[in-house]
């Protein structure tokens, strides 16, 4: 099987905006032993914008093939400080499941988006760092098709595909309420922490905050966009809440917009319980912590502490 050509047509794209829908995602993998492309099966994957516009999240599920067994997510967002655009992913694997985030940065150039570890951007040498891991590639865009390649350096300075995902276009997305996916009736992990989040799932609201709660990646997690809008308090943020079975952990990552507006993807630290959930940003002080709190019946305490000692603790109604 020869390398996968390209769409044809493809357009130069300087963001995102293409993304959003939904899609059928043919992949094919390098065999290196025997130097050809074999297929990999398909996926179907969901992209909707988030935080009005501002970020993208992709859910992606293996339907058929090698890769049914596969899950994953994505959130990318741009980053004005860094002037790139940042993906942080979940792609759980192994036995046990490891559900673990990693983080690539990458910019628009001549049609394409090479995205490099974080750790490319560290040095003063980009043109040789890049070359010192594998990278991922979004590139041939057109109205209803792109692909996502996975590449590996080559010592010549060149780029080898390993892995190839032709996007095709089965509807497109707009900007709206996050979409909620229930509990699966078989999730992936069958440990019992990932439960502990169960309850949350569904839509939430009052008194000015409004909560959304789906399901994620098999049931291993959950996605909340959290919208506080009170006068001078004003928050929009969305949660990455994963259990990792292979640590034993909870893995958390949480996008943020806040006035003025800004968006920074940062690390959570977390304790998980049948009684609610408690949330503690590290290393940035545009948000402070939340608290999402199980109350008897069917409703829900939220609190959330600001740095400037602002405060919202209210109760919410599941609706």
């Amino acid at each position: 099987m020869e390398a996968p050509e390209p769409p044809a047509a493809a357009e130069t794209v300087t963001n995102f905006g293409f993304w959003p829908g939904e899609w059928l995602v043919l992949n094919t993998r390098r065999d290196l032993e025997h130097a050809v492309y074999v297929d990999a099966g398909s996926a179907r994957a969901t992209v909707e914008p988030v935080l009005g516009g501002e970020a993208y999240l992709e859910r992606w599920q293996g339907v058929e093939g090698a890769i049914e067994p596969t899950f994953g997510i994505s959130l990318v967002s741009f980053e004005p400080a860094r002037d790139r655009w940042v993906s942080v992913r979940c792609w759980p694997g192994g036995d046990p499941l490891a559900a673990r985030f990693t983080r690539v940065e990458g910019v628009f150039g001549d049609g394409i988006a090479p995205f490099h570890p974080p750790r490319v951007y560290a040095g003063d040498d980009f043109e040789k760092l890049r070359f010192h891991s594998t990278r991922s590639v979004f590139s041939d865009v057109s109205g209803d098709s792109f692909r996502w390649s996975m590449q590996m350096p080559q010592l010549e300075l060149s780029w080898e595909t390993t892995w190839a995902m032709e996007y095709v276009r089965e509807s497109r997305g707009e900007v709206g309420p996050l979409r909620i996916d229930g509990v699966p009736d078989r999730p992936a992990s069958g440990a019992s922490e990932p439960r502990l989040t169960d309850w949350m799932v569904g839509a939430w609201g009052g008194d000015g905050v409004e909560l959304r709660v789906s399901s994620a990646l098999r049931g291993c997690g959950v996605v909340a966009s959290v919208e506080v809008d009170r006068g001078e308090t004003w928050v929009s943020s969305v949660l990455l809440i994963v259990w990792d079975e292979s640590s034993g952990t909870w893995q958390l990552r949480e996008l943020g917009l806040n006035r003025p507006l800004r968006s920074l993807v940062w690390e959570s630290v977390g304790r998980v319980s049948d009684r609610g959930m408690v949330l503690r940003s590290s290393g940035v002080d545009e948000l402070s912590g939340m608290v999402f709190r199980r109350l008897e019946g069917d409703g829900m305490q939220f609190e959330l502490t600001l740095p400037d000692g602002g405060r919202v603790d209210v109760e919410l109604a599941k609706r």
